[in-house]
């Protein structure tokens, strides 16, 4: 029933290893001499990941099944955001199962990737965590405005608007992609009462009064890729 949650895991995981193996960031302002994505740490990435991983634990309904699904739509935003900046990624789009967008992505300008990583993620984050408690809501925030007070002062503004449009125009893309999958809000609805378990001994059933099934739906699900072809690069 749950056999996507790892792919989501792996692409995850894939994302931090690869990021992770990058330089230190430099400060740049000359817009005719700026860095590719490859250049910079992943220090956005781990504080976000390491967020994320609170939010998860602490947020009503994020049963296994969903954390997964916010990790791999937050994930692929985040490469889809960044691949453009890199010299050797390609875009997902076209190659997982109903994904195909077009970006406003201004070749030969500058963009700062840090800006777009941060943006990024806090916009998947807010969206998927949107149930999550006043104060992590407020955790949610201020990782955000912290990292673009910062940046604002190592980077001229115009990169650092041009970063975060770009970013809110991937997120948004990715969000509305997720949007139709099947499993959208299923954090408010695990345990769907209109589901009655399937007469046969293949089939779940409950051990315990009162049970009710966990997601049992899920399997119905938009798959992230096609079953045919699984292209990842």
């Amino acid at each position: 029933m749950f056999k996507n949650s790892n792919f989501y895991y792996i692409l995850f995981i894939s994302f931090l290893i690869l990021s992770s193996c990058t330089s230190e960031e430099d400060d740049f302002d000359d817009t005719t001499d700026f860095p590719s994505a490859d250049q910079f740490d992943s220090a956005v990435l781990v504080d976000w990941f390491n967020l994320i991983k609170v939010l998860t634990t602490e947020t009503d309904g994020y049963t296994p099944p969903v954390a997964a699904r916010a990790f791999g739509y937050t994930t692929i935003a985040l490469y889809e955001a960044i691949q453009v900046g890199s010299n050797d990624k390609i875009s997902l789009s076209g190659k997982l199962n109903g994904l195909n967008i077009e970006t406003g992505y201004e070749q030969g300008s500058p963009y700062h990737w840090p800006t777009v990583a941060n943006t990024t993620l806090a916009n998947m984050t807010k969206y998927f965590y949107m149930n999550a408690s006043v104060d992590n809501v407020t955790s949610i925030l201020n990782l955000e405005a912290s990292y673009k007070e910062q940046f604002l002062t190592q980077i001229n503004d115009e990169v650092i608007f041009r970063s975060i449009e770009f970013a809110n125009q991937i997120s948004g893309k990715i969000v509305l992609w997720s949007s139709n999958d099947g499993g959208y809000g299923a954090q408010f609805n695990n345990f769907p009462s209109d589901y009655v378990p399937l007469s046969g001994i293949e089939f779940w059933k409950p051990t315990a009064p009162n049970q009710k099934a966990l997601l049992p739906y899920w399997g119905n699900n938009r798959h992230l890729y096609r079953l045919t072809q699984v292209m990842l690069c």
